[in-house]
């Protein structure tokens, strides 16, 4: 199973996975860059992403499904 999350942008900004088991799951976002998408340098990737919309895609096998969420960050965090 493969989870994509993009901003209001349409970019990814992580990509998440899990085994597509039958039974109960859980995946958790950290609300941060995937890896792929931070450089090797700089100190950005302990970082938030920014407050707004996002859209959470679930794909497994040929089925997908969509969904919208809204990160807010609490007040005196810094994000990216």
């Amino acid at each position: 199973m493969k989870i994509t999350i993009t901003n209001a942008a349409k970019e990814t900004v992580a990509n998440l996975s899990s085994p597509g088991t039958p039974g109960f799951g859980r995946v958790v976002w950290d609300l941060k860059l995937s890896k792929e998408f931070l450089t090797d340098y700089g100190g950005e990737g302990g970082k938030f992403v920014r407050p707004g919309e996002y859209e959470v895609t679930l794909t497994h096998g040929k089925t997908k499904q969509t969904q919208k969420l809204k990160v807010e960050i609490a007040k005196g965090l810094e994000t990216r």
